[in-house]
């Protein structure tokens, strides 16, 4: 059942952005929401002429705050090194409006840490004016098999009387006025809770209105001015900011090419494998080579015994009694002599005779 006095409200281009911070990274995602609480005061007036008022806090998400790490500022136990936090947030205190875990195949539902997590950050993020609307988003991502279609799915949550309780969310559009509700015409004054420290452009606002003796332009050109005097003294610290961010770069790209270097010289110094297989040139080679020394071994007896001349003509070998083949298809033929000289063997005979004393080219 969704909380019916509390709303979050977050732009289309945030709610994308929250999206694709976790889609481009690997594994589980972890993160603050930045934004505001505003309380609204909706007066009415009913058919008995009474005033009813109703009020509505909306939790405003502009931005987010990516975490490196998923246990960056707290243990496996749970609990959060708060100077570890407090370190990575800087500035951004004040914005924290909730927290945000991302698991690609996971559940939408708050681990037993998790629920722990929160605790702890709604009691340094929250104070006495906005109580219990420390909020936490729990997102998950899918595709199908193809890869063809992509699902998002994500909750938001607020811990609520010992239990966590689902909140409605509203998507603006750009150009929308989330203040307005339900598209009514009426636009009531939002209450902050949430102090964002000392804004410049709000107190230049601020003190335009107070000076009502000057007109509308005088006021322009009186800010215009104003801001242009700011801007020139921001141009120091964003120039040394990037001369920073430079350096930053060209460190990382040197620490790439060692890593770049390291693995070239890694994959150069691995032993050639002798991809040859059974039947290439190069295996015949060392087989027959082997086959041929084993050959050679062989005793040689005083049994008189047919010799034979290589390189011979294949189609009158093979009409020839007195012929052997090697399995280098090298032919011999019988010496005319011996073959006269043992006529009266039988062919069994020659042949035993042959095959034990084929000696090698």
């Amino acid at each position: 059942m969704a909380d019916n006095g509390l709303l979050v409200t977050i732009s289309g281009a945030a709610l994308s952005l929250l999206f694709y911070e976790n889609v481009q990274r690997v594994g589980d995602q972890m993160g603050f929401l930045l934004g505001e609480v505003l309380t609204y005061v909706t007066k009415s007036v009913t058919d008995d002429d009474r005033q009813m008022e109703s009020t509505k806090t909306h939790v405003d998400i502009q931005g987010i705050l990516p975490s490196p790490s998923t246990a960056l500022f707290y243990d496996s136990s749970g609990k959060i090194n708060e100077s570890v936090l407090m370190k990575f947030i800087g500035e951004k205190k004040n914005e924290i409006v909730g927290w945000y875990r991302f698991r690609s195949n996971g559940s939408l539902s708050p681990t037993f840490r998790d629920k722990i997590i929160h605790k702890q950050l709604d009691e340094l993020f929250s104070d006495s004016h906005n109580n219990q609307t420390f909020v936490t988003c729990m997102l998950n991502y899918g595709t199908t098999i193809i890869g063809g279609t992509h699902k998002f799915r994500h909750v938001f949550l607020r811990y609520h009387n010992g239990v966590y309780v689902p909140i409605s969310l509203r998507i603006n559009n750009l150009g929308a006025d989330a203040s307005r509700h339900d598209g009514s015409d009426y636009k009531p004054t939002p209450i902050r809770h949430y102090n964002n420290g000392p804004n410049y452009f709000k107190k230049l606002l601020e003190s335009s209105k107070r000076n009502t003796n000057m007109s509308g332009v005088e006021k322009i050109s009186m800010i215009h001015k104003i801001a242009e005097k700011r801007l020139e003294k921001l141009v120091p610290d964003v120039c040394e900011s990037d001369a920073k961010a430079a350096i930053l770069e060209q460190k990382l790209q040197k620490v790439r090419e060692e890593i770049r270097h390291f693995h070239a010289t890694k994959i150069q110094n691995v032993p050639s494998i002798d991809y040859y297989l059974p039947g290439e040139p190069h295996y015949s080679n060392k087989l027959m080579k082997g086959m041929n020394e084993q050959y050679n071994r062989l005793p040689i007896t005083d049994v008189s015994t047919p010799r034979f001349s290589k390189h011979c003509d294949l189609e009158y070998l093979t009409k020839d009694t007195g012929v052997a083949m090697n399995i280098n298809n090298d032919c011999y033929k019988s010496d005319e002599k011996e073959k006269t000289s043992h006529s009266s063997r039988s062919y069994s005979n020659v042949a035993k005779t042959k095959s034990e004393h084929i000696t090698d080219c």
